[in-house]
């Protein structure tokens, strides 16, 4: 039985060699080492020999925007607006905009899919303050920890979202106002939990940082 097991083996086994741990061996495709101390069969991947490739037309912009997405800003902002986490006309939180954006209707969301409300005022003030609309940025929280990138959406540019977009909002519902999934947020919540206002700080076209503040 053992004679047939070997003669088996040997038809797709080859190049059988034993080390004091392993038996290393190929079936003339992959090669394989089994670590006979914890019993376990090891697959190589030589990654040195792609089995596939593929070739991508890229610009110099965007080589230009991953550096400038992962490089550091510069050490002093040139610019900052301070804006409520709230509607600014209507002074409330919207059943189904903004920080309640999950909850529109329409198709189901996640239930930290939001986006920030940026009034028009910002845009009459400030016109170059924010990047043109769908422009990707970078928007990094103020202790560093939390990196998104960014763009200007909406009709307006009214709205500001991550992507993927539920990543701000994560920190914002989750990490900064401690919420559970499925919480309302209203401006009463937003008075108590110390966060009424958030302060977005420009360095560049292209890195700006963010910060929740009691307004």
């Amino acid at each position: 039985m053992i004679n047939k097991v070997m003669y088996v083996l040997n038809d797709f086994v080859r190049n059988i060699r034993v080390n004091v741990e392993n038996v290393l061996f190929t079936d003339k495709i992959n090669n394989y080492s089994f670590n006979t101390t914890k019993s376990t069969l090891y697959k190589h991947f030589d990654l040195g020999n792609p089995l596939e490739s593929f070739k991508y037309e890229y610009s110099k912009h965007d080589i230009d925007f991953l550096l400038n997405l992962y490089k550091k800003p510069s050490k002093k902002a040139i610019d900052e607006v301070i804006l409520p986490l709230y509607s600014e006309r209507t002074g409330n939180v919207g059943l189904k905009s903004g920080l309640n954006g999950w909850n529109a209707a329409g198709r189901l969301r996640h239930p930290d899919e939001i986006y920030l409300p940026i009034s028009s005022r910002v845009h009459r003030e400030s016109p170059n303050f924010f990047p043109k609309r769908d422009e990707p940025f970078s928007l990094v929280t103020n202790d560093g920890k939390n990196k998104f990138l960014s763009k200007m959406c909406q009709d307006g540019s009214k709205a500001l979202t991550s992507n993927p977009n539920r990543a701000l909002g994560e920190w914002i519902l989750r990490n900064k106002l401690n919420l559970s999934y499925g919480t309302i947020v209203t401006r009463d919540i937003l008075e108590k939990k110390n966060f009424t206002h958030f302060k977005i700080s420009k360095f560049d076209n292209e890195n700006f940082t963010i910060d929740l503040v009691r307004g």
